[in-house]
């Protein structure tokens, strides 16, 4: 089945389907058969009763915006002719580009996709040639709440509280049903040259009278956060996750400021090993992280575990372990090892965050867990000892939080 005789009413020729939010899209097409790939047999307008076209609205990496139901003309004669006709909400997902394509639902709900068919060349379109744009320019409004240069010390919260207006519309902008269309906050710093992002929140609506009104942004600064100069920006996202600009209230300035994350990070650990069935050595560290005596939570950690044995002058790295946490701010890390694997020694744990990955970043905080082994110690299995320690690194992942600042 094919779309045929496409149309956008009101764009002539070749010209670009562009539209302002607030506008109307209105589309006519003419359903057929495409049998041999030559010819193009469309369907009787008797049809109608029992036929059920859609036309649905995509961004370019394919997430689905709006479906609208066709509804069949009746002035149509010769063949069956369906218009589709929506309103450009003022939603952030439908700024940008969008590509249409049509399905038909026949009774059995099983849905068959449509080719679209140049009508004037007689081929088939190329897969992104039918599309059409809304063009906007978003600036903030009514600023509400905003942070100053002084805010930024770690443990602060920092709000953001805003509406957002297209200047070519005058239209205020709000949230869909896209997830990820809204608004962030990013923080960026430069690392090796280039600008990196290394935290990023996403933005709620509030409402006043139960009606959406605007965008607020709560944030508390956490380790995630790199240390020292960086640029804070609040930018929206399209439906693929593309950046789309947002300007300052009065002029064509992208909203952003230069800020320098501070502070001290104060860490309270309690490192332990202890034996565990006789045959196995438990090693376990938990801690907290604080700076100006406010708790700081979410952050992305991992452990480098190095030894070091009675005879050793330097440190030996082993493995690494994810870091669990909870909503309390309470962090730990463990791992179970057989007696006849884990020798007299000292055990480092260095405790990076996920952002340091560069090889000469610095640990956070360390900590040595000095061990002694049992005189007497049982043989055991080398590959049940690595069942033992995959199990305490899958644990720990499965108590770590689903949802931290990125």
């Amino acid at each position: 089945m094919v779309a045929t005789e496409i149309i956008f009413e009101g764009v002539k020729g070749n010209q670009a389907a562009n539209y302002k939010l607030g506008d109307t899209v209105k589309v006519s097409m003419v359903p057929a058969s495409f049998p041999d790939l030559r010819t193009v047999y469309t369907y009787p307008a008797k049809d109608a009763s029992s036929r059920d076209f859609y036309l649905d609205i995509s961004t370019p990496g394919g997430v689905l915006i709006h479906s609208v139901k066709g509804i069949a003309d009746a002035a149509s004669k010769d063949a069956l002719k369906y218009s589709f006709s929506f309103n450009v909400e003022p939603l952030i997902e439908n700024v940008g580009n969008h590509f249409v394509t049509f399905r038909y639902v026949p009774a059995d709900k099983k849905d068959i996709q449509l080719n679209n068919y140049d009508s004037n060349l007689k081929e088939l379109f190329e897969e992104t040639n039918l599309n059409f744009t809304v063009t906007a320019e978003l600036h903030l409004s009514n600023v509400q709440e905003r942070p100053s240069k002084g805010d930024f010390f770690y443990g602060n919260e920092i709000t953001f509280k805003f509406q957002i207006k297209d200047s070519l519309s005058s239209k205020i902008v709000l949230a869909g049903n896209v997830e990820t269309a809204t608004v962030f906050l990013e923080l960026k710093h430069t690392q090796s040259g280039k600008s990196v992002v290394n935290t990023v929140q996403s933005a709620s609506l509030y409402a006043d009278q139960g009606k959406p009104q605007g965008f607020v942004i709560d944030w508390v600064i956490n380790p995630n956060a790199v240390r020292g100069a960086g640029v804070l920006s609040v930018v929206a996202h399209d439906g693929d996750g593309n950046t789309i600009a947002l300007f300052e209230e009065k002029e064509k300035k992208p909203v952003s400021m230069n800020v320098n994350i501070g502070g001290n990070i104060d860490v309270s650990h309690n490192a332990r090993d202890f034996t565990l069935e006789t045959s196995f050595a438990a090693f376990v560290v938990d801690f907290t992280l604080k700076c100006q005596d406010k708790p700081l939570k979410d952050a992305r950690l991992r452990a480098a575990v190095s030894f070091k044995g009675e005879s050793g002058d330097s440190f030996s790295p082993i493995f690494q372990l994810p870091v669990a946490t909870n909503e309390a701010g309470i962090y730990e890390t463990s791992w179970v090892s057989a007696h006849n694997q884990a020798p007299t020694g000292d055990y480092k744990l260095q405790f990076f965050r996920e952002v340091d990955r560069a090889e000469d970043a610095q640990p956070l905080f360390e900590v040595v867990i000095p061990h002694t082994a049992p005189s007497s110690q049982l043989p055991v299995r080398t590959e049940f000892l690595a069942i033992l320690i995959l199990a305490a690194a899958v644990g720990a992942v499965s108590l770590q939080r689903s949802k931290y600042f990125q």
